[in-house]
């Protein structure tokens, strides 16, 4: 189906350095992305376990959710202790931009939990039960959303600095390029394909990254839409702690979302149909 080749052949191009990784010829790229898809299939993983549990009011599927956002939970099998998982990408970010998604995802697990065993008990129905995880799951989505979406403005920010060496660039890009897989799918899809296009490596010289202009045209089309996704809006994202000259950088005057067209959104449609025809042409090309 579609979705193969945005997980399964992209791993395996990445693991194998070949495919479509094979133009690049950078074993710096296909590492860094081989490493970080794995929290990737984690969250994908985290997400099936979480609609399983919602279909069947199945309180193992709610469980293992969290066991594949976490990552490792018991120190006497791997001393590594919650990481391994997305988890851990949400405790870094949060450190990045001083928010607090990870809690959010936590939150939102632990109210499913609470869930179950009220419907064990006989207080709550099973149609509630399946309300109370649909709304839970629909918050867990959006903090992880809104975490590898500060992935994605933190590297692609990052491998353009002045300076950075090709091995720095190609490690940046390509973390920032596989973290913005993992949280494309909950994005709005004119976002989402059109970063795709953009940010994409494999079919980009390493010699010609006009990495900046990446970073200024990902902020810019977020704004121009209502939200990025699950009612996320960049300002809920806190870029300025971590990126605090992103407006002078890219030549805006607010992190506030606009929209194109006046009240009818006539306008924003037709931007909508632009980027999203230019973008799917473009990655038609790639993919």
């Amino acid at each position: 189906g579609d979705g193969e080749p945005f997980l399964d052949s992209y791993n395996l191009d990445a693991l194998h350095c070949n495919g479509t990784f094979a133009s690049r010829n950078s074993r710096r790229l296909c590492d860094i992305s081989t490493k970080k898809h794995l929290l990737c299939t984690g969250l994908v993983y985290s997400q099936y376990e979480g609609v399983k549990a919602i279909q069947y009011s199945n309180e193992k599927n709610w469980d293992e959710m969290f066991a594949f956002w976490n990552g490792v939970y018991d120190p006497s099998v791997d001393a590594r202790i919650n990481t391994g998982g997305p988890g851990a990408v949400q405790k870094s970010r949060d450190s990045d931009f001083n928010t607090a998604f990870q809690q959010e995802s936590i939150d939102a697990m632990l109210v499913g939990q609470e869930a179950f065993a009220k419907q064990a008990n006989g207080e709550i129905t099973e149609e509630e039960l399946t309300k109370i995880l649909q709304t839970s799951f629909d918050k867990f989505n959006r903090a992880n959303l809104a975490t590898f979406t500060q992935a994605t403005l933190k590297y692609s920010k990052n491998y353009a600095i002045k300076g950075t060496s090709s091995d720095a660039i190609d490690n940046y890009w390509g973390e920032g390029y596989t973290y913005f897989r993992c949280g494309a799918g909950l994005m709005d899809p004119a976002i989402a394909v059109y970063i795709n296009y953009l940010f994409d490596p494999r079919d980009k010289p390493a010699t010609t990254p006009t990495p900046l202009e990446v970073h200024c045209k990902i902020l810019k089309l977020m704004l121009a839409e209502e939200e990025i996704g699950y009612g996320l809006k960049v300002s809920d994202l806190n870029v300025e702690a971590y990126l605090p000259n992103a407006k002078a950088d890219c030549g805006i005057d607010s992190l506030e979302h606009t929209v194109r067209g006046g009240s009818s959104g006539a306008g924003k449609s037709l931007w909508k149909m632009a980027v999203g025809t230019a973008a799917i042409v473009a990655t038609s090309l790639v993919l």
